[in-house]
């Protein structure tokens, strides 16, 4: 039986190149054990690896040594897991390839298994973020609702029955959701604006608590953070009994809970951490990922470190040694973006260089025959990584003092703006907000640190930036 696929995205990270460029980083890297897929920054995709399963999205079923177009554009957000990849458009609109219909995780039960060209999910609309498991697919609306179609024996519904839908999706009573993110076995979990997380669904492997309640068919809360920016949950298929999950909250703390066999969770001598753990590292978190049994961390020094499972390189260090404590991976520096295949890690540095390291088995990282690859790899992408703002535009959205805010900042939407981010200098998220209408936004700034803050509006037609200082 193959091992499945597991894979994490990674947060979108915002800097200024040498205090002048501001750009934003193509926000997925997605890795299956097999096969590497990339979002460029102008909504193409490009993957390599392993296609037997139709993983490249090209139309054919032949493996690729090196990076092919998929038959989709205008992509805003990508997914692998359970052999198939998932993409959200900038309409809102859902597109699947790969293995499919294994368990009609879809929701469209007509399917073949094999789907080498992407098809829409018909029913799907309004979607801005989508995670999969290897039974379900959960959509979070632009509205702050959250559906689901696929399974239901363990409750993944959250309507309170284990009566599933042939076709179609369900809503998941619940909203105000910021994020969503999924564990093992069926468990899910949503985060709300107000900093929860709540859970329902499948209780195996302790995932929501350390009772012997094997599921729960409503949502319930599970964890109490300041916000959360990055999520890195337990599927997207795992093999055995490695689920975890670990998240890294706004203030740049890393929760972690779940399966510590391969110490993936960075707790020593403990084989299950439940309930969640704070982790101690050398700087603060600002972006998450791992792969099947290790973990991927971003600080906001431009350093990445990495723990867990090393047999494959996937750490980054000469060496194949498992690790429970954090260690900095080799060479990096300069880094805004993180990802993970199963084995594989990925970093995109600061001039848009792709860095890969870890299993080359299938050509993930190259076309070199090198099975193992443990440090990391300079690979030339095969398009842009980064956006970056002409120096004309930067004179109006880069004055040395635009409107300086002490504690509150009031923003007024622009027409079409479905999602208004605020990012720090460091590339840290501060929040994140689903905008429901053009009433003016209010941000409480007052645990901010002094400094230049970039405003970015995600609007039906394109991406608007802003930036205003804290004193």
């Amino acid at each position: 039986m193959r091992t499945l696929m597991r894979i994490r995205i990674v947060v979108l990270a915002l800097v200024l190149l040498n205090g002048l460029t501001l750009s934003l980083v193509a926000q997925h890297i997605v890795g299956s054990d097999e096969h590497t897929s990339v979002l460029c920054h102008d909504g193409v995709v490009y993957s390599w690896g392993y296609n037997l399963d139709g993983l490249m999205g090209d139309g054919t079923t032949v493996n690729k040594k090196y990076p092919v177009r998929t038959h989709v554009s205008g992509v805003r957000q990508l997914y692998c897991a359970n052999r198939c990849v998932c993409v959200v458009d900038s309409s809102g609109h859902v597109f699947i390839w790969g293995s499919v219909a294994s368990q009609n995780q879809t929701g469209v039960p007509s399917w073949e298994w094999i789907q080498p060209e992407p098809k829409q999910i018909p029913y799907a609309d309004s979607v801005r973020k989508i995670v999969m498991t290897e039974s379900n697919i959960y959509y979070l609306r632009e509205n702050g609702s959250m559906f689901v179609s696929g399974a239901n024996w363990f409750g993944q519904y959250g309507n309170g029955t284990t009566i599933r839908l042939d076709s179609g999706w369900s809503q998941i009573p619940i909203d105000s959701v910021m994020d969503i993110f999924c564990g093992i076995y069926g468990a899910a979990y949503a985060v709300r604006y107000d900093g929860t997380i709540w859970a329902w669904g499948s209780n195996t492997g302790n995932l929501i608590d350390s009772t012997d309640t094997k599921y729960y068919l409503t949502p319930r809360e599970f964890l109490k953070t300041p916000g959360i920016i990055s999520s890195c949950g337990g599927t997207g298929g795992i093999v055995s009994n490695a689920g975890c999950v670990r998240v890294v909250t706004e203030e740049g703390d890393v929760y972690v809970w779940g399966g510590n066999d391969k110490n993936q969770l960075g707790v020593p001598n403990r084989m299950r951490v439940i309930p969640p753990v704070k982790l101690t590292l050398p700087h603060k978190a600002i972006a998450l990922s791992g792969g099947e049994e290790h973990t991927l961390v971003l600080l906001n020094d431009g350093t990445v470190w990495s723990w867990g499972d090393n047999a494959h390189g996937q750490l980054g260090n000469p060496t194949t040694e498992n690790s429970a404590q954090p260690l900095q991976v080799i060479g990096l520096t300069n880094v805004v973006s993180i990802g993970a295949g199963a084995f594989t890690s990925y970093a995109i540095t600061t001039d848009g260089m792709l860095f890969s390291w870890g299993d080359n088995r299938y050509h993930q990282i190259s076309e070199d025959d090198t099975p193992i690859q443990p440090r990391p790899l300079a690979i030339t992408p095969p398009c842009s990584l980064l956006t970056s703002i002409p120096a004309e535009d930067q004179k109006h959205i880069l004055p040395l003092a635009p409107n300086p805010v002490t504690d509150f900042l009031t923003i007024t939407p622009i027409h079409g703006t479905h999602t208004l981010e605020l990012y720090a200098t460091d590339g840290r998220l501060v929040r994140s907000i689903a905008v429901l209408n053009s009433l003016p936004i209010t941000l409480n700034m007052s645990a901010e640190l002094p400094g230049l803050y970039a405003i970015v509006q995600k609007t039906t037609t394109g991406v608007h930036f802003q930036t205003v200082v804290k004193q």
